[in-house]
């Protein structure tokens, strides 16, 4: 690992994207003046980012990106993905994956808002299932 909190300004965590696998929204990133995304960065080398790939669905569900992030101080490059054809709504993830999204994140403001986002989903969700859309 080489940071615990990078931070991508000028983007927004969503779950614009559907799985069947793991039955619910997805997440992914998006430009958006303003807002942050922390992750981790981690080291991925060369052998394992075409395995990192295969997993993640590159080229046709995600594509890789190359941004910068800020991290310890430090402006670093980070490969991210992102969805190739992302939805124009958001849906909930499932409980499961939210906690694989939220595992994920070290940063316990940005894991608040991150679960606060979440939460809106699934209530979302809940009132669309109980009035028939």
């Amino acid at each position: 690992m080489l940071c615990e909190d990078a931070i991508l300004f000028g983007h927004r965590l969503t779950f614009n994207g559907y799985s069947a696998h793991r039955n619910g929204g997805v997440a992914n990133i998006v430009p958006a003046r303003g807002q942050t995304v922390h992750g981790v960065l981690w080291y991925v080398p060369d052998h394992e980012a075409k395995r990192l790939d295969r997993r993640e669905g590159a080229p046709h569900v995600y594509h890789r990106n190359l941004v910068l992030v800020r991290c310890c101080g430090m402006w670093e490059e980070a490969v991210t993905y992102q969805l190739v054809h992302p939805l124009p709504y958001e849906i909930a993830p499932s409980d499961e994956y939210a906690r694989i999204v939220l595992s994920g994140i070290v940063n316990p403001n940005y894991r608040k808002k991150v679960e606060k986002h979440i939460a809106n989903l699934q209530k979302e969700a809940f009132f669309d299932e109980t009035i028939g859309f």
